[in-house]
């Protein structure tokens, strides 16, 4: 799906059914390559005024299902690395609710990684869930010279790597990943 703002354009997808085929990165970016050269073309060729992006963002998120890939809040530290509660004996017990956030430098002066990672309910179920959101953003005059395809590339092995890095191995097991090949 795309999606036009005042001031961004997105391209974002989604698995409605667990049955459909798992999307991979490259088919989203060229598509959305592809919408925003028609878009661009559009624009230019109405306004005679070229579209100047001033800020490049890539974002991925993932959804833990509670009971599926977690039993309890707790139990969080099991799914990611650095991430958890202390489940020794204490007064207030286990929280009921627990977040995160984390900002990263990516290499080479290419922008930041944020992540975020924060319980979510299923609004047509109620099921609890967790979200893990990955979002490499760079302003345009910190990419320098790289041209969006580069940049976004780059990002996109930033987030696969922070995405490994971030996450146990134990979960990297459940879900059948090894590092050359979780491709997000």
């Amino acid at each position: 799906m795309i999606q036009l703002q005042q001031d961004r354009m997105y391209a974002n997808w989604r698995r409605l059914n667990p049955a459909d085929e798992y999307v991979r990165f490259p088919a989203v970016r060229d598509e959305f390559i592809r919408v925003f050269d028609l878009f661009q073309q559009y624009v230019l060729s109405t306004t005679e005024v070229a579209i100047k992006p001033v800020r490049y963002e890539l974002t991925y998120v993932n959804i833990l299902r509670q009971g599926n890939d977690y039993a309890e809040v707790a139990e969080l530290g099991r799914v990611f690395r650095d991430f958890g509660w202390n489940r020794t004996e204490r007064y207030l017990g286990n929280p009921l609710k627990l977040g995160a956030k984390y900002e990263f430098s990516l290499p080479d002066d290419l922008g930041s990684l944020g992540v975020s990672a924060d319980p979510v309910r299923n609004n047509e179920t109620g099921e609890n869930m967790f979200r893990l959101q990955l979002a490499a953003v760079a302003p345009i005059d910190v990419v320098g010279n790289a041209s969006f395809e580069e940049w976004i590339e780059a990002a996109h092995e930033q987030i696969v790597r922070g995405f490994m890095d971030l996450t146990s191995d134990r979960m990297h097991e459940r879900w059948g990943l090894v590092p050359e090949e979780s491709k997000i």
